[in-house]
Protein backbone atom coordinates (compact mmCIF):
# COMPACT_ATOMS: atom_id res chain seq x y z
CA UNK A 1 0.00 0.00 0.00
CA UNK A 2 2.98 2.15 0.82
CA UNK A 3 4.45 1.76 -2.84
CA UNK A 4 1.17 2.35 -4.46
CA UNK A 5 0.73 6.03 -2.63
CA UNK A 6 4.56 6.81 -4.34
CA UNK A 7 3.80 5.73 -7.64
CA UNK A 8 0.64 7.66 -7.26
CA UNK A 9 2.19 10.72 -6.18
CA UNK A 10 5.36 10.12 -8.68
CA UNK A 11 2.70 9.86 -11.76
CA UNK A 12 1.47 13.19 -11.21
CA UNK A 13 1.71 15.87 -13.90
CA UNK A 14 2.54 18.42 -10.43
CA UNK A 15 5.10 16.21 -9.42
CA UNK A 16 6.86 15.55 -12.69
CA UNK A 17 6.61 19.16 -13.14
CA UNK A 18 8.18 19.83 -10.25
CA UNK A 19 11.31 17.45 -11.00
CA UNK A 20 11.81 19.01 -14.07
CA UNK A 21 12.26 22.34 -12.50
CA UNK A 22 14.51 21.12 -9.94
CA UNK A 23 16.52 18.86 -12.33
CA UNK A 24 16.65 22.43 -14.44
CA UNK A 25 17.89 23.99 -11.35
CA UNK A 26 20.77 21.93 -10.91
CA UNK A 27 22.02 21.91 -14.13
CA UNK A 28 22.19 25.93 -14.10
CA UNK A 29 23.63 25.85 -11.42
CA UNK A 30 26.35 23.69 -12.03
CA UNK A 31 27.01 25.17 -15.43
CA UNK A 32 26.92 28.77 -14.30
CA UNK A 33 30.21 29.35 -15.35
CA UNK A 34 29.11 28.75 -18.95
CA UNK A 35 25.65 30.41 -18.59
CA UNK A 36 26.94 33.41 -20.26
CA UNK A 37 28.08 31.63 -23.26
CA UNK A 38 24.72 29.77 -23.35
CA UNK A 39 22.90 32.84 -23.27
CA UNK A 40 24.83 34.59 -26.02
CA UNK A 41 25.07 31.71 -28.04
CA UNK A 42 21.04 31.65 -28.14
CA UNK A 43 20.56 35.66 -28.68
CA UNK A 44 22.85 35.19 -31.31
CA UNK A 45 20.73 32.69 -32.93
CA UNK A 46 17.55 33.98 -32.50
CA UNK A 47 19.37 37.46 -34.19
CA UNK A 48 20.42 35.68 -37.56
CA UNK A 49 17.13 34.01 -37.46
CA UNK A 50 15.28 36.83 -37.52
CA UNK A 51 17.32 38.15 -39.70
CA UNK A 52 17.09 35.46 -41.99
CA UNK A 53 13.23 35.61 -42.19
CA UNK A 54 14.07 39.48 -42.98
CA UNK A 55 15.54 38.49 -45.63
CA UNK A 56 13.46 36.07 -47.38
CA UNK A 57 10.44 38.07 -47.01
CA UNK A 58 12.17 41.21 -48.43
CA UNK A 59 13.45 39.13 -51.10
CA UNK A 60 10.74 37.54 -52.19
CA UNK A 61 10.98 37.66 -55.60
CA UNK A 62 14.52 35.37 -55.72
CA UNK A 63 12.25 32.77 -54.75
CA UNK A 64 14.81 30.08 -55.54
CA UNK A 65 17.18 31.37 -53.06
CA UNK A 66 18.01 28.23 -50.54
CA UNK A 67 17.65 29.09 -47.00
CA UNK A 68 21.39 27.66 -46.20
CA UNK A 69 22.84 30.18 -48.73
CA UNK A 70 21.29 32.93 -46.92
CA UNK A 71 22.71 31.78 -43.54
CA UNK A 72 25.97 31.34 -44.65
CA UNK A 73 25.93 34.65 -46.13
CA UNK A 74 24.87 35.86 -42.90
CA UNK A 75 27.42 34.73 -41.09
CA UNK A 76 30.13 35.31 -43.66
CA UNK A 77 29.16 38.74 -43.25
CA UNK A 78 29.36 38.89 -39.78
CA UNK A 79 32.63 37.32 -38.85
CA UNK A 80 34.28 39.99 -41.62
CA UNK A 81 32.67 42.72 -39.21
CA UNK A 82 34.01 40.79 -36.00
CA UNK A 83 37.24 40.97 -37.34
CA UNK A 84 37.46 44.21 -39.07
CA UNK A 85 36.20 45.83 -35.20
CA UNK A 86 38.90 43.49 -33.76
CA UNK A 87 41.40 44.83 -36.36
CA UNK A 88 40.15 48.22 -35.77
CA UNK A 89 40.01 48.84 -32.54
CA UNK A 90 41.64 46.58 -30.08
CA UNK A 91 44.97 48.56 -30.40
CA UNK A 92 43.46 51.49 -29.48
CA UNK A 93 42.17 50.08 -26.38
CA UNK A 94 45.60 48.57 -25.60
CA UNK A 95 47.38 51.99 -26.00
CA UNK A 96 44.49 53.95 -23.98
CA UNK A 97 45.30 51.40 -21.52
CA UNK A 98 48.84 52.14 -21.68
CA UNK A 99 48.34 55.56 -21.63
CA UNK A 100 46.24 55.64 -18.30
CA UNK A 101 48.64 53.23 -16.94
CA UNK A 102 51.46 56.01 -17.52
CA UNK A 103 49.53 58.50 -16.38
CA UNK A 104 48.95 56.33 -13.11
CA UNK A 105 53.19 56.37 -12.70
CA UNK A 106 52.85 59.81 -13.14
CA UNK A 107 50.97 60.77 -10.63
CA UNK A 108 52.62 58.85 -8.75
CA UNK A 109 55.74 60.39 -8.83
CA UNK A 110 53.81 64.43 -8.59
CA UNK A 111 54.05 63.76 -4.72
CA UNK A 112 52.82 67.14 -3.22
CA UNK A 113 53.34 69.22 -6.04
CA UNK A 114 49.16 69.07 -6.17
CA UNK A 115 48.25 72.99 -5.26
CA UNK A 116 44.69 72.88 -6.65
CA UNK A 117 43.81 70.33 -3.71
CA UNK A 118 43.14 72.22 -0.78
CA UNK A 119 45.81 71.82 1.94
CA UNK A 120 43.59 69.57 4.70
CA UNK A 121 42.67 67.22 2.25
CA UNK A 122 46.34 66.76 0.43
CA UNK A 123 47.26 66.04 3.87
CA UNK A 124 44.48 63.42 4.70
CA UNK A 125 45.67 62.08 0.65
CA UNK A 126 49.11 62.42 -0.21
CA UNK A 127 50.00 59.47 2.64
CA UNK A 128 47.49 57.20 1.06
CA UNK A 129 48.52 57.56 -2.36
CA UNK A 130 52.25 57.58 -1.61
CA UNK A 131 51.69 53.68 0.00
CA UNK A 132 50.28 52.49 -3.09
CA UNK A 133 52.41 50.70 -5.18
CA UNK A 134 51.26 51.80 -8.56
CA UNK A 135 54.12 50.56 -10.88
CA UNK A 136 53.81 47.22 -9.31
CA UNK A 137 50.19 46.77 -10.03
CA UNK A 138 50.68 47.84 -13.32
CA UNK A 139 53.63 45.62 -13.80
CA UNK A 140 51.89 42.08 -13.76
CA UNK A 141 48.93 43.72 -15.28
CA UNK A 142 51.01 44.97 -18.93
CA UNK A 143 54.23 44.49 -19.79
CA UNK A 144 56.33 45.82 -22.40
Amino acid sequence: MNMDYIKVFFNKEITKKIIAIFILIIFFYTMRGMLNIFLLTFLFSYIMYSLQRVLLRNFIILNRVNKTLITVIQYIIFFIVIILFIYEYIPAIVNQGVIIINQIKEFNNINTDLKFIPKGIRDYIMPTINQVDFSGYTKDGVSF
